[in-house]
């Protein structure tokens, strides 16, 4: 993902100030643009900067004219999008065959309400808390020290979200990759097609459903459900509540501490089981069920369909 700031000979078209409640409802709808979210120098002024790059400076506002460009508040919600005046195949023909860029900088109260849709886009929000809602099509994202709930819908798209809490993260991506780091929220829900998960210290109930990707999930507390179809699944910690992690058609790795107590349950066409962890308990040819040192909270381990592999072993 590029540096979001406008670069040095970006040209400034659109600056303008708003006078917003908290929190600040904002929407922004504009194709290949950089958006950038920031929190402002005041608590009831939100301010909107819209600058071109990639032509001569006298051309950049003739730019901003041909794509519709506009900013308005509409009631209390301050709007930045297109309003083309041609048709959609005409207007998205013109865009990709100027390399022109547009970049908006918002600079809010610290407490918003944001509908972000950039498709073909890039989107970069830090430090701001309240309700977030973003569709991404083709583009990247960086989210980070958000406070809230986050909802994020992206295809074809790079998606990377650390330092959040709040009351809920939900993020759907198909095709492209999502990475969460340092996540507390009540509950987290992530669902990927083809595109690879991985999610390392994170608090609160999760859940995770995968199709045709690899997922890898490291030191998470709180009850955890993940179901991955058509790629492997790698767990790596010690689960505090109720753990299920299923595979179907790929292989389950859970690393655990050696001195990791739960009661287990391990189902497959081929299982194994680390020796360093004290189990007592019973094993057939496709099942593993009894207690990791004296028992704790339950994990299933689950591999099914095909040549599924089940493995838990202990950590280095």
């Amino acid at each position: 993902m590029s540096n979001s700031a406008p670069p040095k000979d970006a040209v400034s078209v659109i600056d303008q100030e708003f006078i917003v409640d908290q929190p600040s409802p904002v929407a922004v709808d504009l194709p290949k643009a950089i958006v950038h979210l920031r929190p402002g120098s005041a608590s009831d002024r939100l301010r909107v900067n819209v600058a071109v790059s990639g032509c001569p400076a006298a051309d950049a506002e003739a730019v901003l004219d041909r794509l519709g460009v506009s900013t308005q508040q509409v009631k209390d919600t301050v709007r930045v999008s297109t309003d083309p005046d041609e048709t959609a195949a005409d207007w998205w023909r013109w865009l990709r065959t100027h390399d022109v860029t547009v970049h908006v900088e918002l600079g809010l109260p610290s407490r918003i309400q944001a509908d972000l849709r950039v498709p073909s886009g890039e989107v970069d929000i830090a430090d701001l808390a309240g309700e977030v809602d973003l569709n991404l099509m083709g583009g990247s994202c960086r989210l980070s020290n958000l406070t809230g709930t986050l909802r994020v819908r992206a295809e074809s798209s790079a998606v990377t979200i650390e330092d959040f809490s709040g009351e809920e993260l939900e993020a759907r991506v198909a095709v492209g990759t999502l990475t969460l780091n340092d996540i507390e929220a009540d509950t987290i829900r992530l669902r990927s097609v083809a595109a690879p998960v991985t999610l390392s210290d994170a608090t609160g109930a999760t859940t995770v459903t995968a199709n045709s990707t690899e997922v890898h999930l490291q030191a998470l507390e709180g009850p955890c459900t993940v179901h991955s179809q058509g790629g492997p699944l790698q767990f790596d910690g010690a689960p505090s509540a109720e753990t299920e992690l299923t595979v179907v058609g790929s292989t389950l790795d859970v690393h655990l501490p050696a001195d990791h107590a739960a009661q287990l349950t391990m189902n497959g066409e081929s299982l194994s089981l680390d020796d360093q962890f004290a189990f007592e308990g019973e094993r057939t040819e496709h099942t593993i069920e009894g207690t990791l040192n004296d028992g704790g909270p339950s994990l299933l381990a689950r591999a099914v369909g095909g040549s599924g592999t089940c493995r838990v072993r202990a950590r280095d």
